[in-house]
């Protein structure tokens, strides 16, 4: 099973989720940010990697979140720290939008399945605090 990784980027108690653009898999879905994890390497320096090539930024990697199994992937999520200053340098380079939502409003994006019951854990989770 492939392993894959999203990034959980919380600002002013609101997370970023990313538009899949048009020439990609699942084209018009939102997800968070993240990717594979490639061979001989670990799931955080991945999620690093992925986060540089989507959104031109490093990152620091935080606290590991859950894993879920989908459509063949182990997805591996983290709490990933960003300053206001790396979130404004974030470029458009896979996704075609951006978008901070609450756990409230998040149901109005056409969000991956995965990256759903990613939602509805942080809901039910310790961390809900911070939105």
């Amino acid at each position: 099973m492939k392993t894959v990784t999203a990034a959980l980027i919380i600002l002013n108690k609101k997370i970023l989720i990313a538009r899949r653009a048009s020439n990609v898999p699942y084209s018009g879905f939102y997800e968070f940010p993240g990717g594979k994890v490639e061979e001989n390497e670990t799931s955080e320096e991945a999620l690093n990697r992925e986060l540089n090539e989507e959104l031109g930024v490093n990152c620091s990697i935080g606290n590991f979140f859950t894993e879920i199994k989908w459509g063949g992937f182990l997805l591996k999520s983290y709490f990933v720290d960003m300053n206001e200053e790396d979130i404004s340098k974030m470029e458009k380079r896979v996704h075609d939008d951006f978008q901070w939502v609450n756990l409230e409003n998040y149901t109005e994006y056409k969000l991956l399945p995965a990256d759903v019951e990613i939602m509805e854990m942080l809901k039910q989770s310790f961390y809900h605090h911070l939105f």
